[in-house]
């Protein structure tokens, strides 16, 4: 599993699946899965494309939109496919948007198992194209960045259950992040 997945807060306590909604401008074509960062741009909540020196808001978990032909006359989905709804819908996105929220997300190191000054550093996020079978994202942590979107805790790494552990292979691990550059903590972009 790709994308940035919300596990708990800075302080310890669980996440317990609280989102923000917000709106998705219906005539956005970009697809955003569960997983990607987003950023709130002209007022909207956009695909966060993870690059250095981009804050974002959150980390993008469903939308709901009008569907008449839905029962009960809404659909929800995890990711938003692009393309618009009925005429006038809206589209609201759920948005884990906590400035204190720590993520896990993939890390594949290259040459070799992962060092601890491989952590405690800023990093870009790589978003991938998404998987749209399944609505995840495919994100995986980035190249370190002084002014990386995020920061890569320092905390102990664990494996990824399909790393093969050869020597001198790249390693996947799984880490924990939290945002350095947060829109709703103040950060620009």
């Amino acid at each position: 599993m790709s994308g940035l997945k919300p596990i708990r807060r800075a302080n310890g306590a669980p996440y317990m699946g609280d989102v923000t909604h917000y709106p998705v401008d219906p005539t956005n074509a970009t697809k955003i899965y569960a997983g990607d960062p987003v950023k709130l741009a002209s007022g909207y909540i956009v695909r966060a494309d993870g690059s250095a020196g981009e804050a974002f808001i959150g980390v993008f978990t469903g939308c709901e939109y009008k569907n008449s032909a839905a029962p009960g006359g809404y659909t929800f989905s995890n990711h938003w496919n692009g393309i618009e709804p009925e005429a006038g819908a809206t589209v609201t996105a759920l948005v884990a948007d906590g400035p204190d929220l720590v993520f896990d997300i993939e890390y594949t190191k290259a040459g070799g198992a992962a060092v601890p000054g491989d952590l405690g550093q800023t990093y870009t996020v790589s978003l991938g194209s998404g998987d749209d079978a399944t609505g995840r994202s495919t994100a995986v942590l980035g190249t370190t960045s002084g002014t990386g979107p995020v920061f890569a805790l320092p905390l102990t790494v664990a494996p990824h259950p399909s790393d093969p552990k050869i020597a001198g292979s790249a390693h996947t691990y799984r880490v924990q992040v939290t945002a350095a550059l947060h829109q709703l903590a103040g950060s620009a972009a």
